[in-house]
């Protein structure tokens, strides 16, 4: 098994492979800039490129293409990824969740993360999201 050690920007927080040779990964910390890596052989050798985003923690990544992807931390911070990397889009975040830990997409518009609440009265809140990660409702478990 090959060590993940990340970019210039630390280790590897989150990873998916939406192909068999294809896995597209993100990097940083709370005090580093985050990055997109991106191996097209099987993890053999990455590129990375830097978010252009501060330093935001990102925790999960769910990728539905080699071009599609949703990103998902702390802060409240969600990005959707159309063009591979190039270019993020904000999404916003139901009211009470203040970070994302984890991210699924069973389809190119439908997701689901998981993550903390700002008020600790509901510590898993549940986010769904039916247009690729641009929108999201919050559903707050019993």
């Amino acid at each position: 098994m090959q060590h993940l050690v990340g970019g210039d920007n630390g280790p590897f927080d989150g990873i998916s492979c939406p192909t068999t040779s294809t896995c597209l990964a993100i990097t940083g910390d709370s005090s580093l800039a985050p990055e997109l890596a991106r191996t097209t052989n099987g993890g053999a050798s990455w590129t990375f490129t830097p978010l252009g985003i501060s330093s935001t923690p990102l925790q999960g990544i769910a990728c539905t293409s080699t071009t599609s992807c949703v990103v998902v931390g702390t802060q409240a911070n969600v990005f959707v990824i159309t063009d591979g990397g190039s270019s993020w889009a904000r999404a916003s975040v139901p009211f009470g969740v203040t970070g994302l830990d984890a991210v699924a997409c069973a389809t190119s518009s439908d997701c689901v993360a998981v993550g903390a609440n700002a008020f600790g009265v509901d510590p898993f809140p549940i986010a769904t999201s039916t247009d690729g990660g641009l929108t999201w409702q919050g559903v707050f478990p019993a």
